[in-house]
């Protein structure tokens, strides 16, 4: 079916879908204003060229001493400091160039009050808004990333092709670092965090028969309803404190537990793993810190 107003301009039809189509000769002084065209203003353009796209897809187990036979079948740990504790398995098995990155950053200050675990797991929502300037481009690419809050702190999880996953780690750890927490974003996303809250209380009776059980079982944990009170009942949660919170307390002292698992050598592992440490930035747990903060899992 073709349009009335271009019947007489589509006089053939293609063989496969029937579809009306005609063509016209092209002038020469419509070229020559074409040719000369230009985009003013910068207004035209092309896109920036995505750079999480992978070209190196071969597999490290292949060029492993001593083979694939050789590796370790189980994860092994590579480094174990105050500020860090590294395990690692390069995979012989799947033989995909892929590779996997957990991160649990134990942040003293994460679960310290009510008000700072809402805070903190406002700045997970609030940095994963933050981060899809360039999520597209790594969800194209066949990478993939995940930042959530925990009672002993941030869970980053890193997954996708090999080649560009440094790329999107520096990426996600240095926006981590320095957040821009811009006032409408924390308004959203304040919002949000007040609903569901609120809508906890509107679950089924059996959700909070499990969740009054994992409060009872585990050492500590703070109980919803003080979530509750301090961001809608008071509404004591400020932008200011927000952020004064986030730059300055959050990540003043951490201790980073990483398993990294793939297609990568220890060398690799180590090297995203320094990354991520040099762009937080924080000193290590100190001992009671690091036995508290691990009292929580």
């Amino acid at each position: 079916h073709s349009s009335r107003c271009v019947g007489a301009a589509a006089p053939y039809r293609e063989p496969w879908y029937n579809t009306p189509f005609g063509t016209a000769h092209i002038s020469d002084e419509t070229l020559e204003r074409w040719a000369a065209a230009s985009a003013e203003g910068g207004m035209l353009r092309l896109p920036d060229p995505n750079p999480f796209i992978p070209t190196d897809f071969g597999l490290v187990c292949d060029s492993a001493p001593g083979g694939a036979e050789a590796l370790p079948r189980l994860p092994t740990r590579l480094l174990d400091e105050a500020g860090v504790e590294l395990w690692h398995k390069t995979d012989a098995t799947f033989r995909r160039p892929k590779t996997n990155m957990w991160m649990a950053l134990q942040l003293s200050q994460a679960y310290a009050t009510p008000l700072k675990v809402v805070m903190t797991s406002l700045f997970t929502r609030q940095l994963s808004d933050e981060l899809t300037e360039f999520s597209y481009h790594a969800e194209v690419a066949g990478l993939h990333y995940r930042v959530q809050s925990s009672n002993g702190g941030l869970t980053i999880l890193f997954g996708g092709y090999s080649h560009k996953l440094p790329a999107l780690l520096q990426r996600v750890v240095s926006k981590l670092a320095a957040p821009d927490l811009a006032a409408e974003r924390f308004a959203i996303q304040r919002d949000n965090v007040r609903r569901g809250y609120a809508n906890f209380f509107k679950e089924a009776p059996y959700q909070h028969a499990v969740y009054l059980a994992s409060v009872l079982l585990e050492v500590r944990r703070h109980h919803i309803l003080d979530y509750y009170r301090e961001v809608v009942e008071s509404g004591s949660l400020d932008l200011d404190e927000y952020r004064a919170f986030v730059t300055g307390e959050l990540l003043a002292s951490s201790r980073m537990l990483a398993l990294c698992h793939g297609n990568a050598s220890a060398e690799q592992a180590g090297e995203m793993v320094a990354a991520a440490r040099a762009a937080i930035g924080s000193k290590p747990l100190s001992c009671d810190e690091r036995r508290e903060c691990e009292s929580m899992y």
